[in-house]
């Protein structure tokens, strides 16, 4: 858990801009996320539940538009070229949720 908080902590300041220290640079954090999504697809059924996963579908679609709008109003569209969106709901009886770039 603690490492996907600091991947999104990370990832928000490329998004951003603000000036941080980068304790690990985007081309790492890329290939890790890729790695931890696919390491977790592999563990996890992906939902049968229609509903559900178009309600996940959607909210993920809405974040996405806005962060590429954020982007792009803010000459910011580099920095998240490339960069393929995927939204799932898997079956886990936790309530969670995470994110990770990721350039698949």
């Amino acid at each position: 858990m603690w490492f996907s908080a600091a991947i999104g902590l990370l990832f928000t300041g490329a998004i951003t801009g603000r000036n941080q220290l980068d304790l690990v640079p985007v081309s790492t954090l890329n290939s890790l996320g890729a790695q931890s999504y696919n390491e977790f697809i592999s563990e996890h059924k992906v939902s049968g539940n229609v509903q559900q996963a178009n309600m996940v579908r959607t909210v993920g679609q809405r974040i996405q538009k806005a962060v590429e709008q954020y982007c792009s109003q803010n000459n910011l569209s580099d920095r998240i070229k490339g960069y393929k969106w995927e939204f799932n709901l898997v079956e886990d009886p936790s309530v969670n949720a995470f994110f990770c770039p990721a350039e698949r």
